[in-house]
Formats: C-alpha cells, sequence, structure tokens
C-alpha cells in the first residue's frame, strides 16, 4: 500500500507542478488581481506578518510597491519562533517590504509579567464559564491554544498598524491549509488571500523559485513557530507531508484524470489519510467560515420596490 501512495504522490506531482510558463503568468496574475483590489478599496497601503516561512515570503515577494501602487508593511512577531525563522524574516522584510521591523514587546517583562502573560491570565477566566456551561476546558490541547493566542496577538498588532495606514492585512494561508482548517480564526485568515486557492508544496514551490526566493526557506520545514509540537512543524501537528496531502486534495475533490482518482480510492483508506480527510471534513464550518443567515431564510423579502 505504501508502494502505490508512492507512487501515486510522484504521478501526480508532475501533473500538479506548473510549468515555467504557467508560474510567470500566474504571477502576473495575481499581481494585477492586487492592484486592482487595492485601486478599487482605495487602501494606502498592504500589512503582512513575516514568520520567515515559505508563504510570508511568497506573498510579500507578490506584492511589492512596485506591483500594487502602495506601500508594503511588514512586521515579525517572533514569540515562539526560532533565531533562523527571526533571520529569514528580516530578510524577507528588508527585500520587499517598504518598511518592516520585528516587534517583541508581547513578550517584554513589564513589572513582572510580559503582556502574553496578562492576556492568558485573563484568557483563562473563561474556563470557568465553559464549565458552568458543562464543558472540561481542560480536554483541548494547552498548546493548540496557545498557538491559537499567540496568532491572535499577531493580529491585533497588524490590524492596529493597517488601521492607522489606511491599509488591510494580506492572508498568508495557502490551499493545503485552507482545506485542512490549519489555520486560527481572527489570527492568520485574514483580508485578502493572495494565494489561498495554491497548493503548498508542488504548486507554491515553483512559484517561490521563480520569485527568487532563497532555496533555504524554500527547502526549510514548514512551521506556524508557533510551538505547537516539540519540533514546531507544521506536518507534526496535520500528521502527513505536505508533499503528499497535495495530491490527496486533488484526488479527494476528483481534480486529477480519471487513472490517478482510481489510485486514490486505493490509498484512501491510509491511516494518515484518513486522518487528514477527517480533519477536512470536521473543518468545513471553519473554512467555509463565515456563515451568514440570508433574508430568504428569515422570511425578510430582498426588496422593498415592488411593496
Amino acid at each position: 500500500m505504501e508502494n502505490l501512495m508512492k507512487e501515486f504522490v510522484e504521478e501526480a506531482g508532475k501533473i500538479m507542478t506548473p510549468d515555467n510558463i504557467r508560474v510567470e503568468e500566474s504571477i502576473k496574475k495575481m499581481r494585477k488581481k492586487v492592484r486592482d483590489y487595492v485601486k478599487t478599496s482605495g487602501l494606502k497601503s498592504l500589512e503582512i506578518g513575516i514568520s520567515g516561512g515559505l508563504d510570508s515570503a511568497v506573498v510579500a515577494a507578490i506584492c511589492q510597491e512596485k506591483y500594487t501602487g502602495v506601500p508594503l508593511i511588514g512586521i515579525s512577531i517572533p514569540l515562539s519562533s526560532s533565531n533562523e525563522h527571526k533571520e529569514m524574516a528580516e530578510w524577507v522584510g528588508k527585500k520587499y517590504c517598504n518598511a518592516f521591523r520585528e516587534i517583541n514587546s508581547w513578550e517584554e517583562d513589564f513589572f513582572g509579567s510580559t503582556p502574553h502573560e496578562s492576556v492568558n491570565f485573563a484568557v483563562n477566566e473563561v474556563d470557568i464559564v465553559a464549565e458552568q456551561a458543562g464543558f472540561d476546558p481542560k480536554t483541548f490541547d494547552y498548546h493548540v491554544t496557545q498557538g491559537n493566542i499567540k496568532a491572535r496577538l499577531r493580529m491585533i498588532t497588524l490590524y492596529d498598524l493597517a488601521r492607522k495606514t489606511n491599509g488591510c492585512v494580506l492572508s498568508t494561508d495557502n490551499y493545503s491549509e485552507l482545506w485542512t482548517g490549519f489555520f486560527t480564526l481572527h489570527g492568520d485568515h485574514n483580508d485578502l488571500g493572495v494565494i489561498q486557492y495554491i497548493e503548498k508544496y508542488w504548486e507554491e514551490r515553483p512559484i517561490a523559485k521563480a520569485l527568487g526566493i532563497r532555496e533555504d526557506i524554500i527547502n526549510q520545514a514548514p512551521s506556524d513557530g508557533l510551538g505547537v509540537t516539540e519540533d514546531n512543524t507544521d506536518e507534526a501537528q496535520l500528521g502527513i507531508s505536505y508533499k503528499e496531502l497535495g495530491p490527496v486534495i486533488f484526488g479527494y475533490e476528483k481534480r486529477l484524470p480519471d487513472f490517478l482518482i482510481e489510485k486514490y480510492e486505493k490509498i484512501k483508506d491510509i491511516e494518515r489519510v484518513k486522518n487528514v480527510i477527517k480533519r477536512h471534513e470536521n473543518a468545513l464550518f471553519k473554512i467555509n467560515w463565515p456563515h451568514f443567515i440570508s433574508r430568504e431564510d428569515i422570511g425578510f423579502p430582498d426588496t422593498y420596490r415592488d411593496s
């Protein structure tokens, strides 16, 4: 079964990998879409959180001022990031952004406590309310809770910057993350998704190479830098490699040729494949967020013109 999985992944990967012409065209189209959005929205800037990872590097390279018409402002908020990621973030920020700064204020000690610790203390108060409602908050993974808090602290900072510069916050999620629900609502799922429908391993990496992003940034083990797992990698949290995940997604969605769909049907019962499909299905409420109840649903007329 593992041999069939390897065969399926490699064959699907070859089909999914864009050639140089498609890559160059996609980059031009993304830049045009961003520029059009900036113009129609009346924005004066774009904001990006730079982690040192591949996704934020790709989005920053695409959204430089010379292509969008407005300044790109980057900030890095390390929290649990490694020194290596900090250096990568600085490289990206200085190369692509009009202004860049690493902000560590959430972890600075003020009178024996950091702002991050104060937020944790305040948030922990909700445990009491959850228990009153009949839930056990301790069943939710502590490290995931911390990861969510850190992601939202980053967004508090970015949205404050966007408000002060009449801008919007760029989302750095890719399709592999979107499909698995591997993002934090109000954390890294933001105003304008540039690569939201680009698969992480087979599609995004060729784009990154064409953009001139450093090889070590492209080839590093992907990480959200939030310290959720011991090795601080995305794949440890997902339980499957991005290399395998992309073909699984496209197989599940029937976006591959028939002969590969047949192979997908044979490998979909492998434990890690079943788990990631279950993760996707359990995260649909999040993937399709926000959900609005329509006027039709509540019996209100669409128009009063004919009244």
